[in-house]
Order: C-alpha cells, then sequence, then structure tokens
C-alpha cells in the first residue's frame, strides 16, 4: 500500500465506511434470525443468512408499520381491521416478542461489531501516515517495497528467469514489525560490478547460504542455457567441501571446470614461473612471497632490500638460462638432500633448494652457469661482497616464506602448468581455489601468488580488447580473504577492474580482518568500494560487533515528535513538529547480534536496506543429494568433452627478451625437448587445433629438467642396445609373441584416429582433436574399480601432465598396433614421472606390471628421428582398464605398424613383490602380504606392547615414566614407531638376542626398518633430535603385513 502524509482525510472516510459495512453485515444477521423466527423453519438460524428472507422480511415491516402504529387508536365508526391489517399486527407482534427474547443479543453484537470495527479501521488509518521529507526517520529503518522494487523480481518473472539474466539470489525479506509480506531480493548484474561485502563470524551461513549458493547459479551462465556468460572464481578454505558441491552441478553445462589445490595429490598444475616475462615481473612476484611473510615488515630496510634483491635476481636466473645450465650433477645430489626430490629448475622448489646452498657454493654455481660471460657475477655482485653471514642471513629469510615448497604435492602442482590462466577470460569456467582445513603451513604464499597473476591475466587481456571488456565476465568468491595472504595493489583492483567486467565477493569476519593484512588505509579503501553488504549478526563477539558497525559508518539523523489535530471527525492534521537530531550508528550491535541464524542484514547500493532469510543451500530440493566426489576419470572425461564442444585453447609463442650476451654452448649438451603439457600459460581460442599443432617453443614448465630424472633415483635412463639407426631411420621389426588378432566382431580392437605412417617416414603422426566415427572400444573382460596403479598411470598419460624428455613437443602420448592385436605402447619415460610424483619406485612397478602378465616388456619406435624406449603392454592389461578408459585410450593413441616396433634388449627389471596400493603416498616395496614375518619381529613386537607405557602415542602411556620412543610419527614413507637405541637393545635382550646384527639386517631385506635416517653403531637408526638421541624405525605398513600377532597392538 502507498504511504501517505499530513494532512489527510483518510482515517475520518475509514472510519464512516467501516461502521457502515458493520452495520449493514450486523443486519444482515439479525433480520435472517427475525425471518427464521416468525416463519417457524425448523432447525438453525444460521443457514438462512445468506438467503433473502432477511430482508424480505424487513421489508414487510416497512410497509405494515403505518397499518401498525395506527391500529389501536379509538374513533367513532371506525370499521373493523381488515384481513391485510390482522397480518401485519401479527407480524409486529411477532417482531416485538423476537426483540424482547433473542433479538437483543443480535442488536447487541451488531454494535459491538460496529465499535470494534470502526476503531481498527482508524488507527490503521493513522498508522500509515508518515511525516514529509526530512522530518522521516531514514537511518534505523528498513526500506519499503518502492525502495527495494530495483531488486526484486518482476511481477510475472519465474526465479529461473531471473537466474539466466545473472541476478544473484539474496533469500527473502523479513519484515521489521512482521505485518508486511515477504519477497524475494535479487542483486542484479548491473549491481554485482560495484561489488559485495559479506561480513560474519564462522558457522553463520556465509558458505552455505551465499557462496554455495552463487557458485551453482553462476554455473547456469554458460552462453547456451543463458543468454548470460559468467566465469567464477571460488576459494575453498575447507577443501574439497566446494570442490564436491560446485563441480557436479557446473558439469551440467557448457563450462570448464578446473580445480587448483596444490596441497592435494590429485590437483590440475599451475607453474608460477610460466608468467614470469620480464624483469618488472620478477619484481612483482619476490614483493608477492615477501609481503605473506609474517617477519618481513619488522625487518631492517637493509634486510628487506636484500632479499627482495635476491629472490627478484635468482627467479630471472631461473626463467632466462636453460636447464641444462641451470642443474649439474652436484646441485642435483644437493637438492635430492634438501627436498627429497629434484625439482625442475624452471620452478620455486628449485629456489628453496638454492637457498640452502654455502655463499661459497652459490658464488661457484653462479660462475658455473656463467662460464666465459659475466652477466650474473655483475647482476649477484652485492651477493658476492658481502660477508657470509649477511648472505646467510637473507637465505634464511628466503627459506622461510618459501618452506611451503618442501612440500611433495606443493612442488608436483607448481612444476608444471595444466590450463592457461586466460581461459576464465575466454571461455565460461568455474575455478576452484583448495585449501586444506588445517592452518599455517605459510599456504597464504600459494593463495597470493596465485589471485595475483590471475588478476594481471585479465588486465593483460582486457588491454588487448578495443572495447577494453573481458569477452566472459568473471566473479571472484573470495571467501575468508583474511587468510588468503597479502595480494599487493589489490586495492587498486577491486577499484578498477569493474569497468572491465571483474565482480568481487569478499567475505570475511570483520573489518579488523583486513587491518591486520592490508593496514587500515588499504582496508578502508577497499570497503570503500564494496556498495552491496551482508552482514550476519549471529554469534558475534561485543567487540566484533562494534567493529563491524563502526565499519558501516555514523551519521546524524533527526527525531522528529509529531503534534496531531482532530479539526473534525473527517480530518486528522499535523499542528507541530517538535526536532530533535542525535548521532546514531547504521546498524547497532544489539540488533546485529540478537539476529536469528541464517539471517542478514542487506544493505543495498542506495543505502537500501533489508533484513533477509538466506536458507542452506542443502535444504534447497534443487541441490539435495548434488555433492559427490568427482574422480579422475569423470574429471578427463568431461575436459576432453569440453574441448570438443568450446575448442581447445592452443599455446602462442612466447614473448622473450633478448639478452645483453648471448650463453656460449660450447662444451655443454644440446637443450633437451620436453613433452610440453596439456595446457600452457597465454592461449588464444581457436576452434578445434589438434594438440599436435601446439608451437613448440610455447611457455611451458616442461622445457626446464623433467621431475623423473634418472639419476635422482640411482638408475641410468635405459638405452637401446642399438641406438644407431639404420638407413632411412626405421628400426627393424619384430613380430609379437602373442599377436591375438581378432576380427571385427572381437572385442580386443584398440582403435586410433591417425593415417598409417608412409613405408619412408621417421616420425608417428599426431591424432586428430576430431573422429566422426569411433570403432568399437575393448570389451572389459575383467571390470576393475578405477584406483589401480595402472590405471592411474594411463589416466595420467591421457591428461598429458607426464613427461619425456625425449620426445618432442606435440607427440603422441602413446601408440596401438594398426593390426589391432590388442596391445599398446607408453613411453617409458612417462612412468618414471608419474612415479616420481607419486613417490613409488619405477622399477618395482614394471617389475610387479611384468609379473602379473600386463608388461610384455620394453621395446622401441622411431618418433621424429629418435629412438624412444617404451613399455609394451599386453592385452590383458587394456582389458583390465574401465570401459571409458579403454574408450579414452582409443581416442588419443596414435597407430603404429609392427614394423615399426622393436623388442628392447634391455635388462630386466627385478621383480619386488607384488602391485602397489593406489594409494601411492608411502614406499611399498612390495613383499608378500601374509607370508612368514622376519626373524624375532613377533617377540619384538609382544615386547614392546608390554612396555607401552614408555612410548608417547600408545594407550597406556603413562606420564610419570621416562619415554622411549614414539608409538605413531610421520614420515614421507608412512606411519613409522620409533624405538630408542638404548630402549631397542634391552628389548632384543629380552627375546633372547644378544647381537641384533643380523636380525637387522634381515629386518632390512624384508622392508621394515625405515632407512631415511643415518646408520650408526650397527643400528639403522634415524636422528630426530639436536642432541643425538637415535631411534629404531619400524614401518608400520609393513608390519600390519604379517598378521595381527604383529599390529594387534597397532590397533588398539
Amino acid at each position: 500500500m502507498r504511504e501517505l502524509t499530513f494532512p489527510s482525510r483518510l482515517p475520518g472516510w475509514v472510519l464512516i465506511i467501516a461502521v457502515v459495512v458493520s452495520a449493514f453485515l450486523g443486519a444482515q444477521v439479525s433480520l435472517a434470525a427475525f425471518a427464521h423466527h416468525a416463519l417457524g423453519h425448523p432447525g438453525s438460524w444460521v443457514w438462512h443468512v445468506a438467503g433473502g428472507e432477511g430482508w424480505h422480511a424487513f421489508g414487510v415491516l416497512m410497509r405494515c408499520a403505518p397499518d401498525e402504529l395506527f391500529a389501536g387508536v379509538s374513533v367513532v365508526g371506525r370499521r373493523p381491521p381488515t384481513l391485510y391489517q390482522r397480518w401485519c399486527r401479527e407480524w409486529w407482534r411477532a417482531f416485538d416478542l423476537w426483540t424482547r427474547g433473542p433479538g437483543r443479543t443480535f442488536f447487541g453484537a451488531t454494535m459491538l461489531l460496529m465499535t470494534a470495527a470502526g476503531t481498527a479501521a482508524y488507527l490503521a488509518a493513522l498508522r500509515r501516515l508518515v511525516p514529509r521529507g526530512p522530518a522521516r526517520r531514514r537511518t534505523t529503518t528498513y526500506a519499503t517495497v518502492d525502495e527495494l522494487r530495483p531488486f526484486l523480481r518482476p511481477r510475472g518473472t519465474s526465479p529461473e528467469a531471473m537466474l539466466r539474466s545473472g541476478a544473484l539470489p539474496l533469500g527473502r525479506t523479513v519484515s521489521e514489525d512482521g505485518r508486511s509480506r515477504s519477497a524475494d531480493l535479487w542483486i542484479p548484474l548491473p549491481y554485482r560490478r560495484q561489488h559485495i561485502w559479506v561480513l560474519g563470524v564462522t558457522g553463520v551461513g556465509k558458505t552455505s547460504g551465499i557462496i554455495k549458493r552463487w557458485l551453482a547459479s553462476d554455473a547456469l551462465l554458460d552462453g547456451v542455457h543463458a543468454p548470460v556468460k559468467m566465469s567464477t572464481i571460488a576459494v575453498d578454505v575447507k577443501d574439497p567441501d566446494l570442490w564436491e558441491f560446485a563441480a557436479p552441478v557446473a558439469m551440467r553445462y557448457d563450462r570448464r571446470v578446473i580445480r587448483w589445490s596444490p596441497l592435494s595429490p590429485d590437483s590440475m598444475g599451475h607453474n608460477f614461473l610460466d608468467y614470469v616475462h620480464s624483469v618488472g615481473d620478477t619484481v612483482d612476484m619476490a614483493e608477492t612471497i615477501l609481503s605473506n611473510d609474517t617477519e618481513y615488515n619488522r625487518k631492517d630496510p637493509f634486510w628487506r632490500q636484500t632479499e627482495l634483491n635476491m629472490l627478484a635476481t635468482t627467479l630471472q636466473l631461473v626463467c632466462e638460462e636453460p636447464a641444462d645450465r641451470l642443474m649439474p650433477d652436484l646441485l642435483r645430489e644437493k637438492l635430492q638432500n634438501v627436498l627429497g626430490v629434484v625439482p625442475p629448475p624452471r620452478s620455486l622448489a628449485f629456489i628453496l633448494g638454492l637457498s640452502h646452498l654455502h655463499p661459497s657454493e652459490f658464488m661457484a654455481y653462479i660462475e658455473r652457469v656463467d662460464g666465459d660471460r659475466t652477466i650474473w657475477r655483475d647482476r649477484f655482485s652485492k651477493v658476492f661482497q658481502a660477508r657470509d653471514d649477511k648472505t646467510i642471513g637473507a637465505w634464511q629469510g628466503l627459506q622461510n616464506v618459501l618452506v611451503i615448497f618442501r612440500d611433495p604435492d606443493v612442488i608436483a602442482a607448481t612444476s608444471r602448468s595444466d590450463f592457461p590462466l586466460s581461459v576464465v577470460a575466454r571461455q565460461p569456467t568455474t575455478l576452484v581455489i583448495g585449501l586444506p582445513r588445517k592452518p599455517g603451513s605459510r599456504r597464504q604464499v600459494l593463495t597470493a601468488l596465485f589471485l595475483r597473476q590471475l588478476l594481471q591475466t585479465l588486465d593483460d587481456i582486457a588491454r588487448e580488447r578495443q572495447a577494453g571488456e573481458l569477452q566472459v565476465p568473471v566473479t571472484f568468491l573470495l571467501d575468508e580473504l583474511g587468510v588468503l595472504g597479502l595480494i599487493p595493489t589489490f586495492q587498486n583492483f577491486v577499484a578498477t577492474y569493474r569497468d572491465m567486467g571483474v565482480s568481487f565477493v569478499i567475505a570475511t569476519q570483520d573489518r579488523a580482518q583486513l587491518i591486520d593484512v592490508y593496514s587500515e588505509e588499504k582496508a578502508d579503501a577497499i570497503i570503500a568500494n564494496l556498495h552491496t553488504r551482508i552482514v550476519f549478526g549471529r554469534d558475534l563477539r561485543p567487540e566484533q560487533a562494534e567493529d563491524i558497525c563502526r565499519a558501516l559508518g555514523e551519521t546524524i539523523v533527526p527525531e522528529p515528535g509529531v503534534q496531531y489535530e482532530h479539526k473534525n471527525p473527517l480530518t486528522v492534521v499535523r499542528r507541530g513538529t517538535r526536532m530533535m537530531y542525535q548521532v546514531r550508528r547504521l546498524l547497532e550491535p544489539n540488533e546485529l547480534r540478537a539476529l536469528p541464524e541464517f539471517r542478514a542484514v542487506a544493505v543495498l547500493p542506495g543505502d537500501v536496506k533489508a533484513q533477509v532469510e538466506l536458507p542452506p543451500v542443502h535444504a534447497d530440493p534443487a541441490y539435495q543429494g548434488v555433492a559427490r566426489q568427482v574422480s579422475t576419470v569423470d574429471a578427463l572425461r568431461y575436459d576432453i568433452e569440453m574441448d570438443r564442444v568450446l575448442g581447445r585453447l592452443t599455446a602462442t609463442p612466447r614473448i622473450t627478451h633478448a639478452e645483453s650476451t648471448p650463453p656460449r654452448t660450447d662444451g655443454l649438451p644440446p637443450l633437451p625437448q620436453m613433452l610440453q603439457p596439456l595446457r600452457t600459460p597465454e592461449d588464444d581460442p581457436v576452434q578445434g587445433v589438434p594438440e599436435q599443432q601446439t608451437a613448440a617453443h610455447g611457455s611451458s614448465s616442461a622445457t626446464a629438467a623433467p621431475l623423473g630424472d634418472s639419476q635422482r633415483f640411482g638408475e641410468q635412463t635405459p638405452v637401446d642396445a642399438d641406438d644407431a639407426l639404420p638407413a632411412g631411420g626405421r628400426v627393424e621389426a619384430a613380430e609379437s609373441a602373442e599377436p591375438a588378432i581378432t576380427d571385427t566382431d572381437g572385442p580386443a580392437k584398440l582403435p586410433a584416429e591417425v593415417e598409417q605412417p608412409t613405408p619412408g617416414a621417421t616420425a608417428m603422426p599426431a591424432p586428430p582433436a576430431e573422429e566422426s566415427a569411433l570403432p568399437p572400444l575393448i570389451a572389459t573382460e575383467h571390470p576393475q574399480v578405477i584406483g589401480s596403479p595402472l590405471a592411474t598411470f594411463i589416466v595420467e598419460v591421457l591428461h598429458g601432465s607426464l613427461r619425456d624428455e625425449r620426445l618432442a613437443p606435440g607427440s603422441p602420448r602413446g601408440w596401438v598396433f594398426d593390426d589391432k592385436r590388442g596391445e599398446f605402447l607408453v613411453s617409458w619415460g612417462f612412468l618414471r614421472d608419474w612415479a616420481f610424483r607419486t613417490r613409488r619406485r619405477f622399477t618395482d612397478l614394471e617389475a610387479a606390471w611384468t609379473r602379473d602378465g600386463l608388461v610384455r616388456g620394453r621395446a622401441s619406435l622411431t618418433v621424429t628421428g629418435r629412438s624412444i624406449t617404451c613399455l609394451l603392454f599386453s592385452k590383458t592389461a587394456a582389458l583390465r582398464l574401465p570401459s571409458d578408459l579403454q574408450h579414452l585410450l582409443a581416442r588419443s593413441f596414435a597407430k603404429v605398424p609392427p614394423a615399426e616396433v622393436r623388442l628392447s634388449t634391455a635388462r630386466a627389471a627385478r621383480d619386488w613383490g607384488p602391485d602397489l596400493p593406489a594409494g601411492g603416498k608411502g614406499d611399498e616395496s612390495g613383499h608378500g602380504v601374509g607370508g612368514p614375518p622376519p626373524p624375532r619381529l613377533i617377540e619384538f613386537m609382544q615386547a614392546l606392547e608390554q612396555a607401552g607405557i614408555h612410548f608417547v602415542g600408545h594407550p597406556a602411556r603413562d606420564e610419570e615414566v621416562p619415554v622411549h620412543g614414539r608409538w605413531r610419527a610421520n614420515s614421507k614413507g608412512g606411519e613409522v614407531l620409533l624405538v630408542e637405541r638404548a630402549a631397542a637393545k634391552a628389548v632384543f635382550e629380552s627375546v633372547g638376542v644378544a647381537d641384533a646384527t643380523e636380525v637387522l639386517t634381515l629386518w632390512k631385506q624384508a622392508g621394515v626398518l625405515h632407512l631415511g635416517g643415518q646408520v650408526r653403531s650397527r643400528f639403522y637408526t634415524r636422528r630426530t633430535h639436536p642432541e643425538g638421541n637415535e631411534f629404531l624405525a619400524l614401518r608400520w605398513d609393513q608390519i600390519r603385513r604379517y598378521g595381527p600377532a604383529a599390529a594387534g597392538s597397532r590397533r588398539a
């Protein structure tokens, strides 16, 4: 209803109308009851209220009124009453009797109804009257329907139509006084670009009520199911909660779905150094890294500048120099000892390894990289001139902030690039940045670097377009911004990216959280550009409520005291107004803290305020049961499908910068050509371009030394016995021991989509990206769930994330025989790279697969003039793959004639036992499960169980007795049992072993001992304390293999 202002005649007229209507209703009921009484109808009079008998009786009484009034007057010569007069007299006599009896109740009820109706209507009309202009209080009142109209759903528009238009749902409004009706509230697409701030403590509904719902609603905006396109980048601080909800929803539509969770083993890769193209980029990256060191700002300016210069120069070093110059053999051994792995030179983990060099070692390393030049000696001149203690102090500062890159999962995820950042601006994309629930570990560096590079990439793309806008708008859902690290100049991104089509949704617990990260001045600059504010008040501490209300601001508001005057019953006017002014906050702390769960106060652009109810997304029937785990195969299949629907983004040549002096390559081996990843940074959209057309000189971490270098495993790269190719560049043919050729109706067929090479060809052609008709698939004779090492390895091969230094960019991922024998080949370098990433022994994998009949051996074939060593997988291996993997393998692998393949004469791999589990975390050596235990192991474990009070973590631990070890401790190879040296010797003596040397040797051969530490006094021990305490480390995963007798206490 429209609001009314003084003066107004409405209250008087409403009173009259209410009285008349109530009198009419009372007369209707009373006359109906009288007619029922006069006519003598049986039953209740209620059934005659809707009829017309009451008003008919009223008409009879009106006609008979004159006759009844003068019927009793004595007049000389008066005639006797006629029949009509007697009839009228009977009616009036009946009416008189009824009014003296039950009629009095009806008349009284009618009068009460008239009074109540008139009073209620009059008071309701008075309430609708408000003062005009500035006399009205606006600060602490919620908006009216007219003020909320730009944010309401238009009449006749469905919620689905609002979602397709790009509007964000904001729940339903809640009336302040409980009388006005609620309505659906929406944030239209133009208001989204004015940015949104969500405030509230943990657990009040920010994620389930806003982040998840908006992430799911944006998934519809793919340009096909909706006319609007939108990419969404969300940060999940409870990984994989958001990914398991968003991925199944987004996969319903035509959009990319990407997960970058560097602390998870199944994350897609992003190498930060692939986006460093100039000296300015190195300085920006160094500033971002060091800004997320909590101790950096408290350091002396000299140390801050020293660390910045050293890090920026080192970044420039690893980005400009080739891999063979940066990775000498001595440094490879140093990195293996420090990090446990040997990362590629073009990675931040490699820089962390360099920081562990002594200044003298680092100087020698720089001189080796320079050779006959003086480029890097000049750039590191200050390092050479400084004292060792200053250089070591600067390196220690860098180690402190780069410590996160010691994690093997982080090294694997940041050493390659599986997708270009530009994809979010060119195709509709749902990108989830996952962070684990565990705090600390300096994960802020990862998110700050990623978001900074992503924002800079969006700016570069927008500058290339004439309109200055992104082809696909982007929305950032930054939950818990305070824990995502410091993004330099983030306040400028929020202020200027609106015109590019970028919108930010920032969720924090309070304003102080932003101040702690960005300082008060920058935090206020960020808040000033967030025009929509959603405040959750549930469970706020008083201090937090004060800070939030203070952040929303204060204003001087008038408090009108209005006096009313009744000039006549129909008019009420305002006689005068007494104005009082006081300072009030926009929202009071008690109002915020009193809000129920999942209710918030929304302050929309234009100071439009409303209370909204935001139900959790899991209570919505449309999203119930949606959350599920997305397997690697599902993600890979969907990614291939999106390549067909949206078009693959192919690589563009990297922007190179000329060096002051070109490096000399005399005496250095040629730079190995590496396999380029599935996706490379800085891509342009091309429809249906085959992967083999990717530029060979594209920027990627793959151009650096491979992760799977054979020297770090103590194995030499297998070389064919005949490296010298025969004339024509071809190898001799060798017949397969098991041809297994089937007819067209047979199940065992491995199709491929490439033409058969000509007899004189020296390179294997690549399969095209599309094929109209696919041949029959391999039948699954032995169905197995995905998760075995073989299936997981084939998934990584199909994904294109593995590398082999001998394969040129654009080479096929594998090969199948064109005679349809059911066998296929995969590069041996892929197995080595995959084993390094999953921390397995590739020799054990090959031996186990050979023993089980999955691998027939090694073979070689010629690709682009090079002899490539491959693993020859048998038909049995193909049949054990799930059907979806068989389909993907058939589409991705290239055909090769048997004449092009030659069985290798390399030594056979040693059989270390059965196949390894799918987890890949432990260094499982493959000893038989349930076999005879090593000697004295059962007795040793039983004696330790009886002495459990001395072991930390044991259920029977007694704090009053000395500690002799730790019952469960974590190591890189899994959980271990640590027994102090003296205690282990005493336990051996208690079980009758005087000299444990022979027993420990047998335990070592059985894989029971953890060999990650030092060897002292014939004990395979592990040093865990600087005081020199030595421990015997036993691996729980191997103890459990020998039955409950040895591992029973572990289960306790």
